[in-house]
């Protein structure tokens, strides 16, 4: 089935899990061969933060993660399933738009010499890596597994568990949007009865705890 209509909102709850997972998978299609330049730059990520002096390429990085996914996934694709597509696109874009702006002030700690930093790079590890491990371990279909740069809720999640790597005092900026994102992507895929529609707002909010925690921290030293 290929998604080539464009349905209103309303129509949107009405889809089956299926039609949903063969929406990601017509998309995948559409966007490869990024898949492999996608988790070329994760494992590239995850080999700067430790690396000293590299923050402003992990930034620019996921700058473009952000503003991909706002142009291409929002603007060219799904707009074909909702009319708030351009508000969507335009949140990600100025979310790329303030990673390019605050790339040089947002620093990040070595993971494993800075507490909490090192729990905060295995959520980040498991945001890039642990879907496509998890599918080629259960047969599931590759095709419908969502990529961090590709497509959003990723996106949304490895920027949260980034940013609990950083003491850039102004990160709050930065939280925001990825937090709201997972709130309504977490309301639809309840809407779809997705059986596992809990767990962006659930690692979201845990990411944004160990965020806090660490913010607290760095105020008592």
């Amino acid at each position: 089935m290929s998604i080539n209509t464009t349905k209103p909102l309303s129509e949107i709850f009405t889809l089956k899990v299926n039609n949903y997972l063969q929406f990601i998978s017509d998309y995948n299609h559409q966007s490869w061969p990024l898949q492999i330049c996608a988790l070329i730059v994760a494992i590239w990520i995850l080999w700067l933060l430790h690396q000293p002096q590299r923050h402003k390429t992990i930034n620019y990085l996921f700058a473009g993660c952000w503003l991909w996914v706002g142009w291409f996934f929002h603007l060219n694709y799904y707009q074909l399933i909702t009319p708030f597509a351009k508000l969507y696109a335009g949140a990600f874009i100025v979310e790329g738009a303030l990673f390019i702006i605050l790339a040089e002030h947002i620093t990040y700690f070595n993971p494993f010499t800075h507490g909490l930093s090192k729990a905060g790079y295995w959520m980040l590890a498991a945001v890039f890596l642990l879907p496509i491990l998890a599918a080629s371990i259960t047969g599931q279909n590759l095709w419908q597994i969502p990529m961090v740069g590709l497509m959003p809720t990723p996106t949304a999640l490895a920027t949260i568990a980034l940013l609990s790597l950083t003491c850039f005092g102004k990160r709050w900026l930065l939280v925001v949007i990825p937090l709201i994102w997972c709130i309504l992507f977490s309301l639809m895929t309840c809407q779809l009865n997705l059986s596992n529609w809990y767990l962006p707002l659930l690692l979201a909010a845990g990411m944004a705890t160990l965020l806090l925690v660490e913010h607290k921290k760095q105020q008592q030293t």
